[in-house]
Protein backbone atom coordinates (compact mmCIF):
# COMPACT_ATOMS: atom_id res chain seq x y z
CA UNK A 1 0.00 0.00 0.00
CA UNK A 2 3.07 2.21 0.69
CA UNK A 3 4.61 1.57 -2.38
CA UNK A 4 1.66 2.21 -4.35
CA UNK A 5 1.06 5.74 -2.82
CA UNK A 6 4.68 6.27 -3.57
CA UNK A 7 4.01 5.80 -7.31
CA UNK A 8 1.15 7.46 -6.70
CA UNK A 9 2.91 10.52 -5.50
CA UNK A 10 5.96 10.44 -8.16
CA UNK A 11 3.47 10.43 -10.92
CA UNK A 12 1.74 13.13 -9.54
CA UNK A 13 4.85 15.37 -9.08
CA UNK A 14 5.69 14.25 -12.68
CA UNK A 15 2.88 15.80 -13.94
CA UNK A 16 3.28 18.79 -12.53
CA UNK A 17 6.23 19.52 -13.57
CA UNK A 18 5.57 18.98 -17.28
CA UNK A 19 2.76 21.01 -16.95
CA UNK A 20 4.89 23.94 -15.31
CA UNK A 21 6.88 23.31 -18.81
CA UNK A 22 4.43 23.45 -20.75
CA UNK A 23 2.62 26.30 -19.09
CA UNK A 24 5.92 28.65 -18.94
CA UNK A 25 6.46 28.15 -22.94
CA UNK A 26 9.10 25.12 -22.81
CA UNK A 27 12.25 24.76 -21.25
CA UNK A 28 14.39 27.98 -21.45
CA UNK A 29 17.44 26.98 -23.66
CA UNK A 30 19.26 30.26 -23.01
CA UNK A 31 19.41 29.66 -19.57
CA UNK A 32 22.48 27.72 -19.40
CA UNK A 33 23.89 30.58 -22.45
CA UNK A 34 23.41 33.19 -19.80
CA UNK A 35 25.08 31.29 -17.08
CA UNK A 36 28.33 31.01 -19.74
CA UNK A 37 28.36 34.48 -20.28
CA UNK A 38 27.82 35.09 -15.97
CA UNK A 39 31.31 33.26 -15.55
CA UNK A 40 34.35 34.65 -14.57
CA UNK A 41 36.65 31.82 -15.28
CA UNK A 42 37.34 29.61 -18.15
CA UNK A 43 38.51 25.98 -18.26
CA UNK A 44 41.62 25.32 -20.12
CA UNK A 45 40.16 23.59 -22.98
CA UNK A 46 38.24 26.95 -22.87
CA UNK A 47 41.09 29.13 -22.92
CA UNK A 48 42.81 27.11 -25.38
CA UNK A 49 39.80 27.48 -28.14
CA UNK A 50 39.68 31.00 -27.55
CA UNK A 51 43.32 31.57 -27.95
CA UNK A 52 43.21 29.55 -30.89
CA UNK A 53 46.04 26.69 -29.57
CA UNK A 54 45.88 23.23 -28.92
CA UNK A 55 45.07 22.09 -25.30
CA UNK A 56 48.50 20.70 -24.75
CA UNK A 57 50.24 24.06 -25.48
CA UNK A 58 47.48 25.86 -23.18
CA UNK A 59 48.88 23.71 -20.51
CA UNK A 60 52.59 24.23 -21.65
CA UNK A 61 51.96 28.09 -21.49
CA UNK A 62 50.61 28.02 -17.93
CA UNK A 63 53.21 26.01 -16.42
CA UNK A 64 55.99 28.25 -17.78
CA UNK A 65 53.86 31.26 -16.33
CA UNK A 66 52.62 32.71 -19.81
CA UNK A 67 48.77 32.09 -19.28
CA UNK A 68 47.34 33.24 -15.33
CA UNK A 69 45.54 30.71 -13.54
CA UNK A 70 43.43 30.07 -10.20
CA UNK A 71 44.09 26.39 -8.94
CA UNK A 72 40.65 25.16 -7.23
CA UNK A 73 41.55 21.90 -5.88
CA UNK A 74 43.08 20.33 -9.38
CA UNK A 75 41.15 22.41 -11.21
CA UNK A 76 43.04 24.93 -13.13
CA UNK A 77 41.19 27.75 -14.13
CA UNK A 78 42.00 30.73 -15.87
CA UNK A 79 40.19 34.71 -14.85
CA UNK A 80 38.57 36.11 -17.97
CA UNK A 81 39.37 39.56 -17.16
CA UNK A 82 43.29 38.01 -16.73
CA UNK A 83 43.20 36.79 -19.76
CA UNK A 84 41.58 39.96 -21.25
CA UNK A 85 44.87 41.78 -19.51
CA UNK A 86 47.14 39.88 -20.92
CA UNK A 87 45.54 40.16 -24.41
CA UNK A 88 45.22 43.57 -24.40
CA UNK A 89 49.09 43.93 -23.71
CA UNK A 90 50.07 41.83 -26.48
CA UNK A 91 52.70 39.75 -25.00
CA UNK A 92 53.05 37.00 -22.89
CA UNK A 93 53.43 37.95 -19.10
CA UNK A 94 55.52 35.75 -16.71
CA UNK A 95 53.42 34.84 -13.38
CA UNK A 96 55.42 33.78 -10.46
CA UNK A 97 52.52 32.05 -8.73
CA UNK A 98 51.40 29.91 -11.55
CA UNK A 99 54.98 28.16 -10.89
CA UNK A 100 54.21 27.22 -7.33
CA UNK A 101 50.89 25.63 -8.11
Amino acid sequence: MLFNAYILLLCILTINVYIDIITSGGINVNRQIEMDEEKLTLTVDETAKCLGIGRNSAYEAIARGEIPVIKVGKRLLVPKAALETLLAAGKPRKNDANKSQ
